[in-house]
């Protein structure tokens, strides 16, 4: 069987070809650690400000690197040849904005989710008849949000993957829509097998260089005199020549390079799993009458909202209008003796002559 009909039957073990695939691992490598050292520049700078701007700068580093990475192995799951790192590069900018698009759209959902729930809590608090409300309430607030954190998990391993296969944001939202309706079941209990595989390929991994590093370590503690196990050793405990804050920096620098690769590889095997699943999935599903039907809703919105800008704006112009005349109103001069209309530049009245005060 080929690697194309293999992807279509979803064979979640081929998701470990995401630990050979070199040029995936490699754009992980390369974001996750310029994401890591940007937000450490952000740390060094001590101003909440800053480390909130580079840590949101550092998630969108890394975000792109995911792109990048799943637009290579989207190609491997669908049996072609992966792009160079350069053509991904710029395939993963492209992907990019829209699956932006599509976390913020997840944000402001989730947003509001909790912004109902705040809701419901804060009707809680009413005497007598919030203790019952919260009693029901709450439990119900657990279960939906175990299954919201699932659904969102499953929504975005399978809308992100229609992005990097090629599709635009609606057309990725409407094939997720026609998945969730046709196909609920399979995709939740496919995300759950391959949340197992990554947890032991994790596992696998982390283990392995667990056993490695004591090895190491003991080689270093007989030969350098200081033990890599010991924080306080490395935090100080040790000058050698002066030099513990370079074996410091040495050591720390050499296991985030290594905890980087073994995540990287980690990821590579779950976004080629999430890509496996959404080929799976969407095999013999015709999107296109979802993808109207979420056009002529967008369009149908969008037209309310304009109707509704223009009330708001037709309402403002005659509230203005409005307030001019009652302005004008207030200030106009009558003729104490007739009542006769007058100006601001009339000294008698025009009508019976008498003289304006």
């Amino acid at each position: 069987m080929n690697t194309a009909t293999n992807a279509k039957h979803g064979d979640l073990l081929r998701a470990l070809d995401g630990l050979t695939n070199w040029r995936a691992i490699v754009l992980l490598i390369g974001t996750g650690l310029l994401a890591a050292f940007l937000f450490w520049l952000g740390m060094a700078t001590a101003s909440g400000v800053m480390i909130a701007v580079v840590g949101l700068l550092s998630a969108l580093v890394w975000l792109f690197g995911i792109c990048a990475a799943g637009v290579v192995l989207m190609d491997v799951a669908r049996g072609l040849e992966p792009p160079a790192i350069i053509t991904a590069f710029f395939a993963g900018a492209a992907s990019f904005v829209k699956v932006l698009a599509i976390s913020v759209m997840a944000l402001l959902a989730v947003a509001v989710y909790w912004l109902v729930w705040a809701l419901v809590f804060f009707l809680c608090k009413i005497p007598g008849l919030g203790v019952a409300l919260f009693a029901i309430t709450f439990p119900v607030a657990i279960i939906a949000t175990a299954l919201i954190t699932i659904g969102i998990m499953a929504a975005l391993g399978l809308a992100f993957p229609a992005v990097w296969e090629g599709h635009s944001i609606m057309a990725a939202i409407a094939r997720l829509v026609a998945i969730a309706g046709k196909r609920p079941v399979e995709a939740i209990v496919n995300f759950l097998l391959l949340g197992i595989l990554v947890a032991f390929v994790s596992a696998v991994i982390f283990g392995i260089l667990s056993v490695s590093l004591f090895q190491v370590g003991g080689v270093v503690g007989g030969v350098m005199d200081f033990h890599l196990m010991n924080l306080s050793s490395l935090f100080g405990g040790f000058y050698m020549g002066g030099g513990g804050n370079g074996y410091l920096t040495a050591t720390l620098f050499a296991g985030a390079v290594i905890f980087g690769v073994a995540a990287a590889a980690v990821f590579s095997v779950y976004l080629m799993g999430v890509n496996l699943i959404y080929l799976k999935l969407s095999e013999g599903i015709d999107s296109s009458s979802t993808e109207a039907m979420l056009s002529d809703g967008l369009a149908q919105a969008k037209k309310k909202a304009e109707e509704v800008h223009e009330r708001a704006k037709q309402h403002a112009q005659q509230a203005q209008e409005q307030r001019q005349t009652a302005a004008a109103t207030a200030t106009k001069k009558t003729c104490s003796a007739c009542g006769a209309t007058l100006t601001s530049a009339d000294t008698f009245c025009g009508e019976c002559g008498q003289k304006v005060n």
